[in-house]
This record gives C-alpha cells, sequence and structure tokens, in this order.
C-alpha cells in the first residue's frame, strides 16, 4: 500500500512481484495498477488484479462489506505458498503532469 502525498494524481503504478522457490529459482509475478490517485488517496497491490480491485475498495470504503475478499485472500495465499519468499516492489509511478519515477524495469516508459 502506497499513499500519495503528492500535488500530482497518480495515473498508473506497477508492482513486480517475484516468486522464490526453495531451490532458488525465481519466477516473475507482476500486478499492474492503473488508477485515479488523487493526492491523499491511498493505492493497493496484490499479486492478483481481482484482489487488488477488492483490497482497493476496501481502501475507499474501510468499514463496508466486501463480497468475496475473504476467498480471493484465501486463493492467493494458496498460489503464493509455493514459494518460499515472495518479494514486492514498486516500480514505477506515473502522475499526471507526465513525470515518471522509479526504476521502470517493467518498460511502461517505453
Amino acid at each position: 500500500m502506497i499513499r500519495n502525498d503528492g500535488q500530482h494524481t497518480i495515473t498508473d503504478a506497477i508492482w513486480i512481484w517475484t516468486g522464490i522457490k526453495e531451490d532458488g529459482q525465481r519466477i516473475p509475478m507482476s500486478a499492474r495498477l492503473a488508477v485515479g490517485g488523487k493526492p491523499g488517496d491511498f493505492l493497493v497491490a496484490a499479486p492478483s488484479f481481482p484482489l487488488t480491485q477488492l483490497l482497493m475498495q476496501r481502501a475507499k470504503q474501510p468499514g463496508a462489506q466486501v463480497s468475496g475478499l475473504q476467498a480471493m485472500a484465501t486463493e492467493v495465499q494458496s498460489i503464493l505458498a509455493r514459494y518460499t519468499t515472495v518479494e514486492a516492489s514498486l516500480d514505477v509511478v506515473v502522475l499526471n503532469n507526465e513525470m515518471a519515477v522509479g526504476p521502470d524495469h517493467f518498460g511502461l516508459i517505453e
């Protein structure tokens, strides 16, 4: 989860997820979230886009019941259980003034 503490709206944000197996093999995963993250908004990412959507809904309405959240979290947890470690990193953030921040390993700017 990140919070937009800047003056500009976040138009795109990409997190890179990597699963690491017991033998050290690294399996690339990615979660891309295109949003209108206004200043003060929270952005949430998960290794699954449907889970990301549910978590974003929950972040926008903290007290609201979010249908399917527990089931989706359980499903993603079973997928991630194949790995001994899961790394997540924020790769790039694009602002509405066309500025991009981050290393952009994913290649969004290309």
